[in-house]
């Protein structure tokens, strides 16, 4: 289940550096906290999916973005990604709502990189 990829995700963010990238739109290379934003990534977009499911109400999936990125955001490793996420809320949720799921979500945003380019998913 999700508890479960969380795990997972959180063991990668501990064993494989550089497998996904940060920032919004920039190309670079990939530092060891790439891999922690797309970790982040994952976690509040599942949080998301579990609170509101296929919820299409842009409002709530706002505040419950910002609600579940201030909680993350407390633990100071995953607050650049919510930052990242909060500036990019609108696609994100856009993706979200269009049925895509979180991995694509995360892909879409470049907070994570698709398998095929040697990322995560």
């Amino acid at each position: 289940g999700v508890a479960l990829r969380l795990a997972f995700l959180a063991m990668l963010a501990l064993w494989m550096p550089g497998g996904c990238e940060a920032g919004p739109t920039e190309e670079r290379t990939y530092r060891p906290e790439d891999t922690i934003d797309c970790v982040a990534c994952d976690y509040v977009w599942s949080r998301i999916e579990m609170m509101i499911g296929d919820a299409q109400n842009e409002a709530q999936m706002l505040r419950t973005l910002r609600h579940v990125c201030g909680m993350a955001a407390r633990t100071q490793i995953f607050y650049p990604a919510c930052e990242d996420m909060l500036d990019m809320a609108y696609g994100m949720i856009s993706d979200y709502m269009s049925n895509l799921p979180v991995a694509e979500v995360c892909v879409n945003s470049k907070l994570c990189r698709a398998a095929a380019e040697g990322g995560v998913y």
